[in-house]
């Protein structure tokens, strides 16, 4: 060879910065929220002082409790259900002997990891404006729409629209970490 250094996405001249302006968008409402969330006062915009109230009135509510245990008992047991399927299936593959049905079973498996995110993410968008114009269109553009109704409809497909770009940026992020820590692609265990 000549002697040339080969690409390295980390030496990139400003991507620290680049990337810390990222994880600084990503985590700093998050840091609000849970600064907020000591607030002593009703109003979000108005810092009252530090306080627990909220915590141990949200721990005083029976139905909050009720959900919040129904939401544990929900996870654990999709926790185990999951597991043993996947299990399952993982020793079904490997170790059975399926004439039909592999290959399609490891390209269902794999499909996350092959179709790019920007395919679901469009796809995800076009299934629901779809879906929305077929079911609330006709009744938008009937013989009077009403105002307030076209402006829920406009609502509906403003929130897809927001939701597959949150699913854009929040994958385009993780693809800048898998680069950033050169885990990009995937990797095969040697042959030899």
């Amino acid at each position: 060879m000549n002697g040339a250094i080969p690409f390295d996405w980390r030496h990139t001249p400003g991507l620290s910065a680049y990337t810390a302006l990222i994880f600084l968008f990503f985590y700093a409402p998050l840091l609000i929220l849970v600064i907020y969330a000591f607030n002593s006062s009703r109003l979000v915009t108005v810092w009252s002082g530090f306080s627990f109230k909220w915590f141990v009135a949200v721990a005083n509510n029976g139905a909050i409790r009720d959900a919040a245990f129904n939401s544990v008992v929900i996870a654990i047991v999709a926790t185990i259900a999951s597991t043993a399927i996947a299990t399952a299936g993982a020793l079904a593959l490997e170790r059975g002997r399926l004439r039909f049905g592999r290959g399609a079973a490891t390209a269902l498996i794999a499909m996350p990891l092959v179709v790019p995110e920007i395919v679901v993410a469009i796809t995800t968008l076009t299934a629901g404006v779809m879906s929305v114009q077929t079911i609330f269109w006709p009744m938008a553009i009937g013989p009077n729409p009403s105002a307030h109704f076209q402006g829920y409809l406009n609502t509906i497909l403003t929130i897809m629209m927001m939701v597959s770009v949150l699913v854009i940026l929040a994958n385009a992020a993780w693809r800048w970490v898998q680069v950033l820590t050169g885990k990009v692609g995937l990797q095969t265990a040697d042959a030899s």
